[in-house]
Formats: structure tokens, sequence, C-alpha cells
């Protein structure tokens, strides 16, 4: 229960400072490739190797952002959304991974809220993964999930740094907090 006040206290922290700075979503129409029900994600998950993995879905409905999306229109507008906020420095606790992977959830929902014509009642399958890094500890990053060459895929995105990367097995194993 703590985790969810403490989710919930964060992404309302994020979005008033985000109104308060002024600070308005660039037209970053969100590139769908498919929609899938929440029923769908653990079987994709499993089948991407995140077998221990027991997601929050709060949402009934997920569009999947096209990869490219995420790799450009997104993390562009992300890491202008960053600077205006001035808060592009990582700071050990103050503005740290967390801070980023919650913004960057956040963000992609409200872009993908704001989408003209998008498929209604949908929310994005853009979420955040935490989880033990190796030889480095704790660490929060997001996750999102597309159909690409009729495949399902689940990719790791890095807020910091606005890019795709890619996890081990381990890695993708020690998830303990993972939502959509």
């Amino acid at each position: 229960m703590k985790y969810y006040i403490a989710i919930l206290i964060a992404i309302f922290s994020i979005i008033f400072i985000v109104a308060l700075s002024g600070c308005k979503p660039k037209p970053a129409t969100v590139q769908i490739t498919h929609t899938i029900t929440n029923t769908d994600i653990s079987d994709i998950l499993f089948a991407n190797g995140l077998c221990f993995v027991n997601p929050i879905l709060v949402d009934e409905v997920y569009a999947l952002p096209s990869t490219d999306w995420v790799k450009s229109t997104f993390a562009n507008n992300f890491f202008n959304l960053l600077a205006s906020l001035n808060s592009l420095t990582y700071v050990n606790t103050e503005n740290d991974c967390d801070d980023f992977a919650t913004l960057a959830y956040t963000y992609s929902h409200i872009l993908h809220h704001n989408t003209p014509n998008k498929i209604p009642h949908t929310s994005l399958a853009f979420g955040e993964f935490w989880y033990v890094k190796e030889n480095s500890g704790n660490h929060a990053i997001n996750v999102f999930i597309t159909f690409e060459d009729n495949f399902f895929t689940v990719l790791f995105f890095e807020p910091q740094t606005q890019s795709i990367i890619t996890l081990s097995l381990t890695e993708k194993n020690s998830c303990y907090f993972l939502r959509f």
C-alpha cells in the first residue's frame, strides 16, 4: 500500500510541476502499432523472458507504441521536457533514476492522451520497471511493449540518457516493481 501512495504522490507532483512550469507537451503524435488487453501483457512478458514479474496493470486496453517513436520522437521530446524543468542532471535521491522513470512514464501517457484520433479508451503500453542492475544495485527505468515484424517485443528505455537499452536475463528477472 505504501508503494501505491508514494506512486500516486509522485505522479500528481510531476503533473503539478509540469503545469506550474507552463510546459505543454509538444505535438508528438504517438505512433501506435497494435492494441492488447491487460490479460495479454503477462503472457507477452513471460514470452520475452520476464518470468518472475507480477505487473501492476491498471487499465484494460493498451496501445503499443512503435520503437521508432520511442527512440526518436519521445526521446527528443522527453529531453526537451527535462531541459525546460532544469532536470537533466542526476542528483542522488533528489533527481535520481526513479524520478526520471516516473516522469517519463507520466509524460508518455500525457502525449498519448493528447494524440489526435488515437484509439479511444486506451492506455499506453509504456511503464516503469524497477530492478537490480548488475554490479550497481537498484535502478528504475521504463519498459514498453511493441508489435513489429509480427512479434510482440518488450524493450527498455533509459530515461536518463533517453535511449533504448538491453538488460541481461538476470536483470530482467530481478524486477521488483513493474506497472503499465
